[in-house]
């Protein structure tokens, strides 16, 4: 069982002031690069990395692992840090803004697949439509894809 994890009133209390600290994983192959649709808020029914928060105590190896075991069926190594994003969002009406450590990493295993939260997966060698804005953003002026 996890311990000092937050419930909704004290989550919402803290990251409605302060900023919340995620990695967003970039995994690009000759294929192009792999992006998640996102069936769940914010910003359902968008393409964009797979990603998420770090949690208490948990390196950015671990976040990166746990991540990418849940949302794409494997672990990964990091390769390098490709830079950040800062995000200004609102999640069930309340306001967030989050750093996001943008990582280039490679799949331990080529054999990824969707999840709960995003069940489609492809790989894009350009931009698709409906794509997260500020993930399309930072992939345009990381000259990534167009």
């Amino acid at each position: 069982m996890e311990t000092n994890r937050l419930n909704d009133e004290e989550y919402n209390s803290i990251y409605s002031r302060v900023p919340r600290v995620c990695i967003d994983l970039v995994i690009k192959t000759p294929d192009g690069i792999l992006l998640t649709f996102r069936k769940i808020e914010p910003h359902k029914d968008t393409w964009h990395f797979p990603g998420g928060r770090i949690k208490w105590n948990e390196t950015i190896e671990q976040a990166a692992n746990r991540i990418s075991s849940a949302e794409i069926g494997t672990e990964v190594k990091i390769a390098s840090v490709l830079g950040y994003m800062d995000i200004f969002e609102s999640q069930e009406g309340n306001p967030r803004h989050t750093v996001s450590i943008v990582l280039s990493v490679t799949p331990k295993n080529n054999e990824v697949k969707g999840s709960w939260q995003a069940e489609k997966i492809q790989y894009f060698s350009k931009m698709p439509e409906k794509m997260h804005p500020d993930h399309g953003k930072f992939l345009i002026e990381n000259g990534i894809l167009k």
